[in-house]
């Protein structure tokens, strides 16, 4: 399980690299599709998940190099401002294009609270 931390309303760009077998060599991504899941607890739905993302980049998750089985995932500002602060569970699956999946990096995300958030950060409403 590998682990990674942030501070609540900080931009979140998370790398992963997707190998196997030993010495792991990295994962051909041509045509995949990636998911990435962020939980409060690991009993949750989903449909419950703080955070579900995939690709295309649009929606968060980029296939940075699909030679070389890398991928980035972007929590913006506006969305990590909302998370509670304390451990979540992530994820992160791949779907290749003979439609195999793949669980290939688990782990936890530990949100710390910010000394200070500048005014523009935060979401406004209305």
């Amino acid at each position: 399980m590998a682990s990674i931390t942030g501070f609540r309303g900080d931009t979140f760009n998370i790398g992963f690299s997707v190998t196997t077998g030993s010495p792991g060599a990295p994962v051909d991504l041509s045509g995949a599709s990636v998911y990435f899941t962020m939980k409060e607890r690991l009993g949750d739905s989903d449909a419950n998940a703080t955070v579900k993302k995939r690709t295309p980049a649009v929606s968060g998750v980029t296939i940075t190099s699909s030679g070389e089985g890398t991928i980035s995932v972007n929590l913006p500002t506006g969305e990590s401002y909302n998370f509670k602060t304390g451990p979540y569970y992530y994820g992160l699956q791949v779907k290749t294009v003979d439609n195999s999946v793949y669980t290939t990096t688990t782990g936890r995300l530990h949100v710390k609270a910010a000394v200070g958030l500048q005014a523009d950060v935060i979401p406004t409403t209305g």
